[in-house]
């Protein structure tokens, strides 16, 4: 995907969701758009900061709603639940 391809599709989702593009990229865990939607290095450590981002909502942090964390091993077919880290 080229860093024009990568700046629309950015474009896109903050269009659709009324979130602004920085926001979109603090959500992908990334600054720049160009790396934002290649994937990451550590599935475990980005499904963490996921966890973490929606814990912290204004909307959910203070209701005390339990947000818990999965990674699906496609290979094996196996679903991982993520012990919680400690906020």
């Amino acid at each position: 995907m080229t860093e024009n391809h990568m700046n629309q599709l950015l474009a896109k989702i903050s269009k659709k969701t009324g979130i602004s593009p920085k926001k979109v990229l603090h959500f992908l865990g990334s600054s720049d758009p160009s790396e934002a939607f290649l994937g990451f290095n550590d599935v475990e450590e980005q499904v963490q900061r996921t966890v973490g981002s929606i814990q912290e909502h204004p909307l959910i942090a203070p209701t005390g709603v339990e947000v818990i964390g999965y990674i699906y091993e496609t290979l094996k077919g196996k679903l991982i639940k993520l012990e919680q880290r400690e906020r």
